[in-house]
């Protein structure tokens, strides 16, 4: 069953849509959500990224965006 699993995952992330995705990408980007969000835990960053961070952001672009979510949240 692991091993079904394993291979499952691997054909996932062997799609060419997910080759910007990198665990360099992901610690920037999850940087990025703590710096905005400094008392958001694992889970509440896994939400933002999921619905914020767009294929073609640079941490900058995410930054600002975050950034303007928490302006317009307050």
């Amino acid at each position: 069953m692991k091993e079904e699993l394993r291979k499952e995952l691997e054909e996932i992330f062997k799609d060419p849509l997910l080759d910007w995705v990198n665990e360099e990408s992901v610690k920037k980007m999850i940087e990025v959500v703590r710096d905005v969000f400094p008392k958001y835990d694992a889970e509440q960053i896994d939400k933002v990224l999921e619905n914020y961070w767009e294929r073609e952001d640079t941490p900058e672009d995410l930054y600002k965006r975050l950034s303007d979510l928490k302006s317009s949240m307050s």
